[in-house]
């Protein structure tokens, strides 16, 4: 799935991404991009940031999110430089959750913009570390999809990271 995910990303493929989502998705925000995009990350007057943190991000936004950034209007490329390498990332397995698995893997994605009026194209990096969990309804029909996907901005990079690109891109 996280695979397949890459590929949506390089693809410029928002439905097929969005295929690859829970209806319960959840994307958990930086704090760095929350303090950046306020206006984006709102919470609603009753939130608990104790008990709701994962509820300022729904699949609705991240359908809003794919359907912009994977604008072949807004890029010319997008390359996933680092993502997910099996034996190299840490992989949680819950065993009092068997349908629950948990990915955490840094990612750099490349992005590159139309060329301007001289020719040149801009590009846009973006890294961070992604902490990814993947649900399946049954251990019998292993089919995965992504239920949750926090994000962590790397404090040593001045790059951009995903949730910033929520941010910009949720409008």
């Amino acid at each position: 799935v996280l695979f397949n995910v890459r590929d949506t990303f390089q693809g410029f493929s928002p439905v097929q991404y969005m295929d690859l989502l829970s209806e319960d998705y959840l994307f958990v925000p930086d704090l760095g991009g929350l303090e950046l995009y306020p206006e984006v990350y709102q919470a609603p007057g009753d939130y608990d940031p104790l008990s709701d943190r994962d509820t300022l991000w729904t699949r609705e936004d991240e359908r809003r999110f794919a359907t912009n950034f994977l604008d072949r209007t807004e890029f010319q490329r997008i390359t996933v430089d680092r993502w997910y390498q099996a034996g190299v990332d840490d992989v949680i397995f819950d065993e009092s959750e068997p349908l629950i698995e948990t990915y955490i893997f840094d990612y750099a994605i490349e992005l590159t913009l139309p060329p301007d009026d001289g020719g040149v194209s801009l590009l846009i990096e973006v890294r961070g570390r992604a902490e990814v969990d993947l649900t399946t309804p049954t251990v019998e029909s292993p089919v995965w999809i992504v239920r949750r996907w926090q994000d962590l901005r790397d404090p040593a990079s001045t790059k951009r990271s995903m949730t910033e690109l929520r941010g910009e891109f949720s409008q």
